[in-house]
């Protein structure tokens, strides 16, 4: 490993900046100061450090990432813990974070309005095609199976 640019010193800073504009965890801080070509060690040194001072807190960014993926982006609990566990987030912190900050009424809504809003732009040949096709969809954006199904065979119900 190529040895970094920056000091153990201007590094913390540089991520103390960083953290202080956005929530940020420690997965990502490791791979910023690996790519800065900092070793395991001064890694370590710096995210301790940052975490000591309360720059980051991996439980804070789970409930921040949360909320946001699931009333912004319409995100299911499977796909943001999938993309949490993606950036080392501990899968205690995780389902913490799932049962705090997702409303499950406001989750089930959003899943019913995303595939209604999704089903005026699917071409299918006919019912069971539609089904697959909104399935497929909808588990892309991390929804369980049957809430999935019941919104699905509701909405192909409605359908003339």
């Amino acid at each position: 490993m190529a040895e970094s640019k920056y000091t153990k010193e201007i590094a913390l800073t540089k991520l103390m900046t960083r953290c202080s504009v956005a929530e940020k965890c420690c997965g990502d801080l490791h791979k910023k100061l690996y790519e800065w070509g900092f070793a395991r060690a001064d890694a370590e040194w710096i995210i301790n450090e940052l975490v000591r001072q309360k720059f980051v807190d991996d439980a804070r960014y789970a409930d921040a990432y949360v909320r946001d993926k699931s009333r912004f982006n319409g995100w299911g609990e499977n796909k943001i813990r999938q993309m949490l566990r993606s950036k080392s987030v501990d899968k205690q912190v995780i389902e913490q974070s799932l049962l705090r900050c997702i409303d499950k009424k406001m989750a089930d809504e959003k899943c019913y309005n995303i595939l209604k809003n999704k089903i005026k732009s699917v071409k299918y040949d006919n019912k069971f095609q539609l089904k697959n096709k909104l399935m497929a969809f909808g588990m892309g954006r991390g929804y369980d199976f049957d809430i999935l199904d019941k919104h699905i065979s509701k909405l192909i119900g409605e359908l003339k």
